[in-house]
């Protein structure tokens, strides 16, 4: 059933952006695995592949995780928004747009654990806006009921913020790391 989710979701055309995209990136990884990574929108790298996390950011980001977690077994990874927003700038409308095909793929992996990155995608998972910025949100775990289940999300600041300043940021960055084994590890 996950399998032809992730096709039907593949051919999706409900919006405006999939005329923008080359493709819809759905995911990658094991749709069957237990834990869910989010990210916010596939970048340029994503949008040529067709798969998410494979730019600049995205190479941060499996670099600093390859030692936790086996990115082909142990999780799925797939955006908020599937489809490249123009200018790589997310709008209200086009998480409104993904919505529907987000949330049906969500709901049928049925996740223990779910990680986001950056502040649309917790907000986008938590369902809520949040007070200052993503830095006061990491960390910190919150709990979801998806269908009559609790799961764990656990926020972690986009990678993209890192290499924005990698220098002053990479402090941060290790720190989540470090709370994201903890996480994993209960």
């Amino acid at each position: 059933m996950i399998k032809d989710l992730l096709e039907e979701i593949k051919h999706c055309r409900k919006c405006l952006l999939r005329n923008t995209a080359r493709v819809v990136v759905v995911g990658s990884g094991n749709p069957d695995a237990n834990i869910l990574i989010v990210g916010e929108a596939p970048g340029v790298e994503e949008d040529k592949q067709g798969i998410p996390f494979v730019g600049r950011s995205g190479q941060l980001f499996r670099e600093s995780i390859s030692s936790i977690l086996d990115l082909e077994n142990d999780v799925f990874i797939t955006n908020v928004v599937m489809c490249r927003p123009p200018n790589n700038r997310i709008t209200n409308e086009h998480i409104e747009y993904c919505s529907g095909n987000f949330w049906k793929l969500v709901r049928s992996m049925q996740p223990d654990k779910i990680i986001t990155l950056g502040r649309t995608s917790f907000e986008s998972i938590i369902l809520e806006k949040i007070e200052g910025g993503i830095l006061e949100a990491t960390g910190i775990v919150r709990k979801i009921q998806l269908n009559k289940k609790i799961v764990n999300v656990f926020p972690m600041v986009h990678p993209a913020w890192v290499i924005r300043n990698r220098e002053e940021n990479m402090v941060e960055w290790l720190v989540e790391i470090e709370g994201l084994k903890n996480f994993l590890q209960n």
